[in-house]
């Protein structure tokens, strides 16, 4: 699997559906989750929603871990395998079409919206990258999120060539 998929398994006389991606193999008997896998990124990422699923390195998968519900975790090139909480309330964005951000800074935001919208988004000071935003949006364009970002932060917004760039002075 290469790209962003979320499964949902039922169970099926204890037989495993496994999902092979980039640098990663999963296994699971009944659950839900969702695999990370762009070409280009040196990690894969699994995000557990419901159940369990057993992770592993592609290249080592006698080295496995055993994530439950809630539960995310990495492997790629130079990851080291461990479960940690889900703490990106948005890793199934493109799939529910929402996106949520509580006092979330600013330089997580662009972030998101990068991966989200699969744009650029720069800045012109560093500052305003500690500016912190709460606010949610439902199948919103990105114009639409940076008009808001630019009114609630006192930035300006503007498109530059593929991307977008914000501009202002950071917050007090």
């Amino acid at each position: 699997m290469k790209g962003e998929a979320f499964f949902e398994v039922k169970p099926n006389n204890g037989q495993s559906f496994i999902v092979y991606s980039n640098f990663s193999k999963t296994e699971v008997i009944g659950t839900s989750f969702m695999i990370r896998s762009i070409i280009g990124e040196k990690t894969d990422e699994l995000f557990v929603s419901t159940g369990k699923v057993a992770f592993s390195p592609l290249n080592n998968e006698t080295k496995r871990i055993y994530l439950t519900e809630g539960e995310c975790s990495k492997t790629g090139v130079a990851e080291q395998l461990q479960s940690s909480p889900v703490t990106d309330i948005n890793y199934a964005a493109w799939k529910t079409e929402k996106i949520v951000f509580n006092n979330t800074k600013l330089a997580q935001v662009i972030s998101t919206l990068d991966k989200y919208y699969a744009t650029s988004i720069k800045i012109s000071n560093e500052e305003i990258l500690n500016c912190r935003f709460t606010g949610t949006f439902k199948k919103s364009t990105i114009d639409q999120v940076l008009q808001v970002l630019a009114i609630s932060l006192d930035l300006s917004s503007s498109k530059e060539g593929k991307g977008y760039i914000l501009t202002g002075e950071g917050c007090q």
